[in-house]
């Protein structure tokens, strides 16, 4: 029986595995796995098959040992055989290919076996199961998702949930992806984000497309992300409406440092309840009128759709994120309605947008 499962691990390897160990390798290439040659040297090296001891079987031939003494059994049989052998690393696509058609079939090696998560981690592997905790970017942790569930071993989507834990970023990486949805798929959210998290924040249980980066973030947080120096403020700039806006973006961003920069697609009533979890101070400011100096003016009609006023003519649309910018930029947001409503937040702003002014003022002079 052992001999005929080494005979269809070479037949698997030689026809699929070598394919998926050639393809892994590629795309981990910085990893220092074993070559597919030395990978055949391990499994064909010459080791005596397991047999059952008397102690395990009865008068009949009957194995009275239960399914874990059994294993236990096996596992001391080739790890003293294998002692002294060279550890041979094989990166986690590769060993999740094989082990999706052989389930099983590489267990018995274990013991010199070591997979290479997409970062070139090793990890150990007990009964076809990654084990030892570790720290990792949240990227690996991603890609360790994904290829768990593209082979469908449930043992690895496990490990990459509940066995890495993601390393500190810096707040930078957190917006870098709040706007970069595609760079995500709703299954790997779903596969990583805890059940009550997932209720609490979409009950319905689906991840809309346009929050997958925000979800993201949720999962980040919720298996133990810390983020580095985080700002103490942040304020995001919306319109009342959307209609009539030309520009495809969502919101504008307000950073601590003063600087101001578009964002699409972003939830920010979501993404400002999180920032808030994480200490800081995150609002939302709705502008239902855009005054400028030099490029106009934009309001809202009864229907409550943009449009843009530019020398007295009057236009169905307005460039609602650039003409905020400048608006600011420039300090005329205190001669719109908003500024007397919301001046409290305003004022919270002005402090901001003053640092960046300072700023300039030192590079030019």
């Amino acid at each position: 029986m052992y001999i005929l499962k080494k005979i269809i691990l070479f037949s698997f390897l030689f026809f699929y595995g070598f394919k998926a160990f050639s393809q892994g390798t590629n795309s981990e290439i910085k990893c220092n796995s074993n070559s597919i040659d030395e990978l055949y040297s391990l499994i064909y090296s010459p080791l005596e098959p397991f047999e059952p001891p008397a102690t395990a079987v009865d008068d009949d031939g009957n194995i009275t040992a239960s399914e874990d003494e059994l294993f236990s059994l096996r596992r001391r049989h080739f790890y003293d055989q294998l002692k002294g052998e060279d550890i041979v690393s094989i990166n986690l696509q590769t060993y999740a290919t094989i082990n999706k058609e052989l389930p099983g079939v590489l267990e018995d090696f274990e013991p010199v076996i070591k997979i290479l998560l997409p970062d070139c981690q090793p990890v150990s592997l007990f009964r076809g199961v990654p084990v030892s905790s570790t720290a990792a970017d949240f990227n690996t942790i991603l890609k360790t998702t994904e290829i768990g569930l593209k082979t469908e071993l449930e043992a690895i989507v496990n490990y990459a949930r509940s066995s890495i834990e993601p390393k500190p970023i810096k707040f930078e990486q957190i917006l870098d992806i709040l706007k970069n949805d595609l760079a995500i798929t709703p299954e790997i959210i779903n596969a990583i984000l805890p059940e009550p998290i997932a209720e609490r924040y979409f009950p319905d249980g689906n991840i809309p497309t346009g929050n997958l980066s925000e979800a993201a973030i949720l999962a980040f947080v919720s298996l133990g992300g810390k983020v580095i120096n985080p700002p103490n403020q942040l304020f995001f700039i919306k319109p009342r409406s959307y209609s009539g806006v030309i520009e495809d973006y969502s919101s504008l961003i307000i950073k601590e440092d003063g600087s101001i920069e578009p964002a699409a697609a972003l939830n920010t009533s979501l993404v400002s309840q999180m920032l808030n979890r994480m200490g800081v101070k995150a609002q939302i400011l709705i502008i239902s009128e855009v005054e400028t100096d030099v490029a106009g003016n934009c309001t809202l009609d009864d229907a409550g759709r943009w449009h843009q006023i530019i020398g007295g003519r009057k236009s169905r649309n307005c460039p609602f994120f650039s003409l905020a910018s400048q608006m600011l930029e420039n300090g005329t947001y205190k001669r719109t309605k908003d500024y007397v409503e919301q001046n409290i937040v305003f004022r919270q702003l002005e402090a901001i947008l003053s640092i960046a002014k300072n700023n300039n003022k030192e590079t030019n002079s």
